[in-house]
């Protein structure tokens, strides 16, 4: 993950595609620790199932019956079949099992679909939780976008970033590339308050990537 570590710029486009992955499996990320009576409830459904790494597991699939039983409804879902066919997924539900987190503002919670349920307390904390669940939820699409966030950053003409990531085409930049990432990160700092927490927000969750791996 040295890449990541030199070019946070670079996170800014792949992290919101991460973080969208991460959302689009039903985790719930928190800046402070919730209560079994969650005051909110989302209902969603993952086709794949929340493993989208390699070697596939348990809840690689799992979420394929649900699915299966809402397409052939089209456009005549009920609020029955979405009670049936959509999991529910309870924001601040204290319920499940406890993953361990080199982290102590981090407590890492799993539900019976294995989706992650993340609670900090402080941004910070949530914010490298969710790093750490990308990075074992979904570490083969990291790698795979690795390449296209940094096009997608540059902006470079000609080239769709989506279609490299979908091709599983690589992208080897230059030191002048890296160098106007770089360049493009620090204009952040001239942002005030809020280009600054954007910083922050993305450093913390690549350390949160990185802790992953260096964990494994």
């Amino acid at each position: 993950m040295a890449g990541a570590r030199r070019s946070a710029a670079v996170v800014l486009s792949v992290a919101s595609c991460a973080l969208a992955l991460v959302g689009c499996s039903g985790s719930a990320s928190s800046a402070s620790g919730g209560g079994r009576g969650a005051a909110m409830h989302d209902r969603d459904v993952l086709p794949p199932g929340e493993g989208g790494s390699v070697p596939p597991g348990p809840h690689s699939t799992d979420q394929i019956p649900l699915y299966d039983g809402l397409t052939p409804l089209a456009s005549s879902v009920s609020a029955t079949d979405v009670q049936r066919y959509f999991k529910d997924d309870p924001l601040g539900s204290t319920v499940g099992r406890a993953e361990s987190v080199p982290r102590a503002g981090l407590r890492l919670l799993r539900d019976s679909y294995d989706v992650p349920h993340i609670f900090g307390k402080t941004r910070a904390d949530a914010e490298f939780g969710a790093g750490w669940v990308a990075a074992e939820d979904r570490g083969l699409i990291l790698e795979v976008i690795r390449g296209a966030g940094r096009i997608a950053a540059l902006d470079v003409p000609g080239i769709d970033a989506f279609s490299t990531a979908t091709n599983l085409q690589s992208f080897a930049p230059t030191a002048q590339t890296e160098q106007f990432l770089s360049n493009e990160l620090n204009l952040a700092d001239t942002l005030g308050r809020e280009g600054r927490q954007v910083r922050s927000d993305a450093q913390n969750y690549v350390d949160g990537i990185n802790a992953y791996y260096r964990a494994t």
